[in-house]
């Protein structure tokens, strides 16, 4: 999920909704369908839609649109107008994982092993995305508390500090174990810092 100013600063006027499709995007389905299968795919994909489904929810719930729902390397991301408080955007922030994590409760003791990897594959996205990242629902939540109880510079600062200790955790944790996933993971996560 990520916040957007329209042009002209906070609109009244709902704008239309923009799904935009990455090339790279294309390339994550085919390298996971490639590796993992289409079992698992079809699992992330399902994971991923319930987690931005309950941030839309919440969202819808609060009076307010969605703009766009953007697919690249780092997966989905719902685009969102700005929140009014800090409150709300607490509220949206955890709506997401909080719907994964309710789907893997309903699917946790499942006999069909492609409902328990759906379980299991949101499980892990949902605790995936509470990482302190700003980029991510866990990053998003922590600078909130941090507006509400510190003020917007202090906030700024940690979550620019979150980011780097994100970035350097996962290249420690490639370099030390699995390379593949955490490597990939500090670079996505490098990627939507510069952003």
């Amino acid at each position: 999920m990520s916040n957007e100013m329209s042009k002209s600063g906070v609109s009244g006027r709902a704008e239309a909704f923009r799904l935009e499709i990455a090339g790279d995007f294309l390339l994550l389905l085919t390298l996971t369908w490639f590796f993992w299968g289409g079992e698992t795919l079809a699992a992330l994909l399902l994971a991923a839609a319930v987690h931005e489904l309950g941030h839309a929810a919440v969202l819808l719930r609060l009076g307010q649109l969605p703009r766009g729902l953007r697919m690249d390397l780092a997966g989905l991301c719902l685009r969102c107008p700005p929140a009014e408080t800090e409150g709300r955007e607490l509220l949206r922030t955890l709506a997401g994982p909080a719907a994964g994590l309710l789907l893997a409760l309903a699917l946790r003791g499942s006999g069909e092993p492609f409902l328990r990897l759906c379980g299991e594959t949101s499980l892990a996205l949902s605790g995936m995305n509470l990482l302190p990242a700003s980029c991510l629902d866990g990053g998003r939540l922590l600078r909130s508390l941090a507006v509400l109880t510190l003020g917007p510079l202090p906030a700024e600062r940690i979550s620019l500090a979150l980011d780097w200790a994100c970035i350097l955790l996962f290249l420690f944790l490639g370099l030390k174990g699995r390379p593949d996933w955490f490597l990939w993971s500090a670079w996505v996560l490098a990627q939507r810092v510069k952003r």
